[in-house]
């Protein structure tokens, strides 16, 4: 039913490190990179669980509650205290295009290329059909390096591209309930900004980098008219030489070149960044679940109240 009242179900998230990069904290990665979330929606409600932690949205109160289990503690965040430091960065502006070094980056930003794929027929995926969508991002990249023969710096450029391969259905339990509360959530933090502030903010990230602000909106565009919810995903990055070519497939299929060695003459697969969701259930949710803890546990004071403060204090030494 997919207006059931009350939905759980778990994300589980694994980070994969490939082509041999990373060292030590690439073997951790693989090895522990694995993460586990539980999801319960409910109205203008939503909690989010991992082994030491909650997360509680509250739309109709908008507030975020953090709760950290080992500490026993937790902290009330409205959303305005959340979007104040954010809002008093785009009240500063966008910084200088006369600065060095930002025009020639900005060149290469404005290369970007974004495309966006609707792929035919579905897949079952935790008992549900769903859809395909992929999104590419194509932009260059520069690596430098040292020349085997020659012992000299050099200086790579080829293509990076991100890979968005999403699977997504709205055949699942709840779905309508989890979207209302995604859209009550979402009102609830646009209320929170000055409009005008955000129409000054968009108009300056245009004009530093049109190319790219262009096809990003595209982009969020078609991805956004995608009906569904997403129950896997994966973003892959890919770094590919002048002289060779990107084979898309091969990045879906995760079989990708994947050298032993540090290679920039080949196509590596630096990353993947994997999500999925299953073991859902509408069963009855608990309310007193989506209120601050007792029991033992202490509240304190948020970051971003801490964050704000900060910001303040470096504005009054610098005589702002």
């Amino acid at each position: 039913d997919p207006d059931a009242p009350f939905v759980t179900y778990t994300n589980v998230a694994r980070i994969k490190l490939l082509g041999g990069g990373g060292g030590m904290a690439g073997a951790l990665l693989n090895r522990f990179g694995a993460t586990r979330e539980t999801i319960y929606t409910h109205g203008a409600y939503q909690r989010t669980d991992d082994e030491k932690s909650s997360q509680i949205m509250d739309a109709e109160g908008r507030r975020i509650i953090s709760v950290d289990h080992e500490a026993k503690t937790y902290y009330v965040m409205g959303v305005d205290e959340f979007v104040a430091p954010m809002e008093a960065l785009t009240e500063r502006g966008m910084p200088s295009m006369e600065a060095p070094g930002v025009e020639e980056a900005e060149q290469k930003v404005r290369e970007m290329k974004v495309t966006v794929d609707r792929r035919d027929g579905t897949q079952s995926i935790n008992g549900v059909q769903a859809k395909r969508t992929v999104a590419v991002v194509e932009s260059d990249y520069e690596m430098a390096g040292v020349d085997e023969e020659t012992g000299e710096n050099v200086t790579i450029e080829g293509k990076s591209y991100t890979v968005l391969d999403q699977w997504h259905t709205t055949e699942l339990a709840g779905y309508n309930t989890i979207r209302a509360f995604e859209m009550k959530m979402a009102e609830a933090f646009m209320s929170a900004f000055d409009q005008e502030s955000i129409g000054e903010f968009a108009t300056a990230m245009k004009s530093s980098a049109p190319g790219m602000i262009d096809a990003m909106g595209e982009a969020f565009k078609e991805l956004g008219d995608i009906e569904g919810m997403v129950v896997r995903s994966s973003i892959h990055m890919v770094q590919v030489p002048p002289d060779q070519t990107f084979n898309l497939e091969a990045v879906l299929e995760d079989s990708a070149t994947q050298p032993t060695q540090m290679d920039p003459t080949t196509p590596r697969a630096m990353y993947t960044i994997m999500n999925e969701i299953g073991d859902l259930t509408t069963q009855p949710i608990d309310m007193i679940m989506f209120n601050p803890p007792t029991d033992g546990y202490e509240q304190v004071e948020s970051p971003m109240k801490r964050a704000m403060e900060m910001m303040q204090e470096g504005q009054v030494d610098a005589g702002q």
